[in-house]
């Protein structure tokens, strides 16, 4: 994903990659991932409800990668989004 223009992070020369499941499915297998692979993603209830769904949609997009996210919720505090 590339940040929009008016957003922090954006780079007026940055690519800007389509969504394309299968070519990242070639890509995994190329790098040794040949059935995808699991990984664990950290995320927080306390932005609300719209954040938890947003979550969730980038859980299914990784899936079809591919990518077997598994969400972990967890309360927002400053040392607790640092993975142990």
């Amino acid at each position: 994903m590339v940040a929009r223009s008016a957003r922090s992070g954006h780079g007026p020369n940055a690519k800007n990659y389509q969504y394309d499941p299968a070519g990242a499915k070639a890509l995994l297998a190329a790098a040794g991932f040949p059935d995808g692979l699991r990984v664990d993603m950290i995320s927080t209830p306390g932005y609300g409800q719209v954040f938890v769904e947003g979550v969730e949609l980038v859980q299914q997009d990784l899936k079809a990668a591919g990518i077997d996210a598994n969400i972990k919720m967890q309360e927002y505090t400053p040392a607790s989004m640092i993975p142990s």
